[in-house]
């Protein structure tokens, strides 16, 4: 008698669950063991209000402030834009990170969906990182998020403007601006953040420089 071949189980293209419009399909993350610096972007969900406004970024702001210096995880620098956070951490491992990042996109959470009388998901996928290995990528990261606001409005035009929802006032590696005060986020421990950037590609740059990415 002829075999039938088997219809059930094994990989079929279209198989499974059906994904969510828009959802970010999972890969795998690159690990690593050691004190790494990171640039991470989290994007929220497209019936939020812009992150930008003073009463979000306050709640964006206080989440960031308690999550923002753990023995393995701290965050150096960040930007809140409209839709998206971007930020610059660093991690001693990539359970760090994890962890780190989990607890903060809960806080985050909380915060907004209290404030916007909302439930559900607040993120629209997995967050993105990107593990920093030379001068160079540590040098454009710290330019794409400190400038990042200049891809995306009127004030690039404006000389010496600083996003203030961001980190960019107490940065002291502009080559045309002092820093204001004393920076109260974590000190980089990191050698690619602490100095070693500034032998990247371009070294120190402007605030008023728009990022290419």
């Amino acid at each position: 008698m002829r075999k039938i071949p088997s219809t059930w189980g094994g990989w079929r293209p279209g198989a499974g669950r059906p994904r969510k419009p828009g959802a970010e399909q999972k890969v795998k993350r690159e690990r690593f063991s050691s004190r790494s610096a990171l640039r991470v972007t989290n994007l929220v969900c497209d019936d939020v209000p812009s992150l930008r406004s003073p009463t979000l970024a306050d709640e964006v702001n206080a989440a960031f402030w308690e999550s923002a210096r753990r023995d393995d995880f701290r965050i150096v620098h960040y930007s809140i834009q409209t839709d998206r956070l971007h930020l610059i951490v660093e991690a001693d491992n990539w359970r760090a990170l994890t962890g780190g990042m989990t607890r903060l996109k809960i806080r985050v959470a909380r915060r907004l969906n209290r404030l916007l009388d909302r439930t559900g998901t607040l993120w629209a996928q997995r967050y993105e990182s990107e593990l920093l290995q030379t001068p160079t990528d540590a040098r454009n990261a710290l330019l794409s998020v400190l400038n990042r606001r200049r891809k995306h409005q009127e004030q690039q035009a404006q000389p010496g403007w600083i996003d203030p929802l961001s980190t960019a006032r107490w940065f002291d590696g502009y080559s045309d601006r002092a820093p204001d005060d004393d920076n109260p986020w974590p000190r980089p421990l990191t050698a690619l953040l602490a100095e070693g950037w500034l032998r990247g590609r371009g070294g120190r740059f402007s605030v008023d420089d728009v990022p290419e990415t």
